[in-house]
């Protein structure tokens, strides 16, 4: 009688079943939706070196090449000014 009972009210085995294919159902999804996630990612990283990196590079070399003219001329025009002021305390 305790053993009929006892499969009769006692849940937890079929539960633990239950519960443990629920968790390997739950892990094996994540697994495959993490995947696609980490490939999508790794796609758009690989266009954006191909395609944004070189437009990047192109535009960050033009303006270094202004902001450079730009220095070359601040400092011509400090150097005048340092000449003329050596100039005035010279007379």
């Amino acid at each position: 009688v305790g053993d009929i009972q006892s499969r009769l009210l006692d849940h937890r085995p079929v539960i633990s079943a239950e519960i443990r294919y629920f968790v390997r159902e739950f892990e094996e999804k994540r697994g495959h939706r993490e995947s696609r996630l980490l490939e999508s990612l790794d796609k758009m990283v690989q266009e954006a070196n191909e395609q944004m990196l070189p437009t990047n590079l192109e535009d960050m070399n033009q303006q270094l090449c202004d902001i450079t003219k730009r220095l070359e001329a601040a400092n011509h025009m400090v150097e005048r000014v340092q000449q003329r002021e050596l100039e005035a305390q010279q007379v």
